[in-house]
């Protein structure tokens, strides 16, 4: 059940778009005086890109969210290419066709799509993409119960978190090569119904909330563990102050995601009263019936308040059009709501059970006060950087792109920059067949 209990969110959508007329039209324009076979390299790098892309418009456009590390790795190699190519030359002089993308339906009406020359667009929205992937990869390990699918789910989640984290933060002028007056900034493009997705304030929200569903698998690794009650209390306080952490920064955004931020308010709770419900099992343990008494009159009391205030506010949500959403609302308030009601029933009976125990045995009164919970946290964001280093600029790509590459990066300037891409591959393999033997 606690895949269903991952706070998930859509991809951003996109429509077909003649990228090899962009490319082609652009390289003509800064370079008009081409000869035949310069023309086509270009135009065999420029078709490698289309077709690549419409391999970008099927993992964007698939219903339910791609959950496959093949669906990432091709919006990867498509970014690096972009990336690489866009660097090198001025899209925003043609006019030939725009980067189109929209926060609805593939089938959307036309003037909910966002349409720019600019790459930025283009490059931002596969970024995003590829986190939202990469949760839906975390969150698809977890059909597996075994121990090792769960870490590896929760280690994906912190690599979606990674993502929109270097989203937030990118603009493609910074990968200008040697000197080229490419223009296109993250400020100078409009995203339009998109602004609300590429905001830094809705890309924090998104960094905190896959680092708050990570920490919320951890604790299902921790029930499964030898850990002690107290100490499993501590890693459920961590999953309620980081769900905690995701209602502020929907407080901070300009137009608040209402039903991500009601999610995020319950899941704070249950786990509020999960981490409540563990430090009565510890106060048992130890004979502190006072304190057992009290935590289990606090667990009760918030599961009543989630119950009864935070689910119905949740299903009463109307969910953004435009900005961040959650995804499968109703599977996911059918989820907690099951939890919780699951979660009610079994601290009544231990709390029926301790009175009577108490009131036969011990003659004690519950604690006035119990100290909060403190949390353990395990998750932080990772760093995507080598990962997408480690993608290879294709082959036809690199050839068109050295057309346009100024003269002060040409012959062993140029051999050195393919170089330097060739040993960052080489480096990143070695990387992963450590980490390969590592897990063995």
């Amino acid at each position: 059940m606690v895949f269903k209990m991952l706070i998930l969110v859509s991809p951003v959508k996109t429509t077909s778009v003649d990228l090899s007329s962009m490319v082609q039209v652009a390289g003509q324009t800064m370079k008009p005086n081409m000869l035949p076979a310069q023309k086509q390299t270009v135009k065999s790098g420029a078709e490698y890109l289309q077709s690549s892309r419409a391999n970008v418009c099927q993992v964007s456009n698939r219903s339910p969210i791609s959950c496959s590390e093949s669906g990432k790795n091709l919006l990867l190699r498509y970014f690096k290419d972009l990336e690489y190519i866009a660097s090198r030359v001025d899209f925003t002089k043609q006019k030939s066709d725009s980067f189109t993308w929209s926060c609805a339906s593939y089938a959307a009406a036309a003037d909910q799509f966002v349409k720019s020359s600019d790459p930025q667009l283009e490059l931002t929205a596969v970024l995003y993409n590829i986190g939202v992937v990469c949760s839906s990869i975390g969150a698809h390990l977890l059909d597996d119960r075994s121990v090792e699918s769960m870490r590896g789910g929760a280690k994906s989640l912190q690599l979606a978190a990674g993502f929109f984290r270097y989203c937030a933060s990118y603009d493609v002028r910074s990968k200008n090569a040697g000197g080229n007056k490419v223009q296109g900034s993250s400020s100078l493009v409009t995203y339009g119904q998109l602004s609300d997705r590429f905001s830094t304030d809705s890309l924090k929200v998104l960094e905190a909330l896959m680092l708050a569903n990570a920490q919320l698998i951890f604790h299902e690794l921790a029930c499964s563990s030898v850990l002690a009650s107290d100490s499993i209390a501590k890693v459920a306080a961590g999953v309620r102050d980081m769900f905690n952490l995701v209602v502020k920064k929907v407080g901070e955004m300009q137009r608040p995601a209402d039903d991500i931020k009601s999610a995020a308010q319950l899941l704070a709770s249950l786990f509020d009263a999960e981490a409540e419900s563990r430090m009565a099992i510890f106060s048992k343990e130890n004979f502190d019936v006072p304190s057992r008494l009290t935590h289990l009159a606090n667990a009760l009391h918030i599961v009543y308040h989630a119950r009864s205030k935070l689910l119905p506010q949740l299903r009463s949500t109307v969910s953004a059009t435009s900005g961040l959403a959650l995804y499968d609302k109703s599977a996911f308030a059918d989820a907690v709501a099951q939890k919780l009601a699951i979660l009610d029933a079994e601290l009544r009976k231990r709390h029926a059970s301790a009175h009577e125990e108490n009131s036969s045995v011990f003659h004690c009164t519950p604690a006035e006060h119990v100290p909060r919970v403190q949390p353990r946290i395990s998750v932080k964001s990772m760093d995507p950087s080598d990962m997408i280093e480690g993608h290879a600029v294709d082959a036809k790509v690199l050839s068109a792109a050295a057309l346009f590459v100024p003269l002060e990066l040409s012959g062993a300037a140029l051999a050195y920059s393919t170089k330097t891409s060739e040993r960052s591959m080489a480096s990143f393999q070695k990387l992963h067949q450590a980490n390969a033997q590592l897990a063995e």
